[in-house]
């Protein structure tokens, strides 16, 4: 799927590790993680840790669809790494856009947003505003909305730009992405919230 999606690639090997103990799994997240995270991808180990659940002990696309993402995050790592990059001028909503799309497609299922509770992209793209938009009792889904954002630009013909937006490390990534687009983030935020809007009130009626 990330070679569909971004380019052909042969990652570096990844090591995954299973923690069945919440509390175990806990000690491993970094400063800045939320209580709801059940996977973490650790570049500078080259390691996956994922939490597994009851609920996956029931049915296993939860855990498939969590491993499709964590796994893309190091594709990702691994794909700029080998062309001399670092992942540090992607806003956070964007890389984790890529992973959620890969995720849910792995599983070949589609996850329900509610565009009500819209958040405008620049106030996700540090990783502490990414935290603190994900917390438990928020109702705002920036995975979910993320999701819908890389969603918007296949549906709009723009998948190959998506490579570009991973590359283009040398000027604002904000400004690759309107010249890339041809829309400010703005004016793609406006057309991506009444698009959304519209599809919501259509399964909602």
């Amino acid at each position: 799927m990330n070679e569909k999606l971004i380019d052909v690639h042969q990652p570096v090997p990844v090591t995954v590790i299973l923690y069945r103990n919440p509390e175990n799994f806990q000690k491993q997240l970094p400063i800045h993680s939320y209580e709801n995270l059940h996977g973490m991808y650790v570049p500078t180990e080259e390691t996956i840790h994922l939490l597994l659940t009851d609920q996956m002990e029931e049915n296993d696309e939860p855990f498939l669809e969590l491993t499709a993402h964590e796994y893309t995050h190091h594709w990702i790592v691994s794909y700029l790494g080998q062309r001399g990059l670092v992942n540090g001028h992607l806003p956070r909503w964007f890389e984790e856009g890529i992973a959620e799309y890969v995720g849910w497609a792995s599983i070949e299922k589609i996850p329900s947003f509610i565009p009500l509770h819209f958040i405008p992209f620049k106030r996700i793209q540090s990783v502490s505003e990414w935290a603190n938009e994900n917390r438990r009792n928020s109702p705002h889904l920036p995975y979910r909305q993320s999701y819908y954002a890389i969603d918007q630009l296949v549906r709009d013909g723009n998948q190959s730009k998506i490579k570009n937006l991973l590359l283009e490390s040398n000027q604002n990534f904000y400004r690759t992405f309107q010249n890339e687009l041809g829309e400010s983030m703005v004016e793609f935020e406006v057309r991506f919230l009444r698009d959304e809007m519209r599809i919501y009130r259509e399964n909602n009626d």
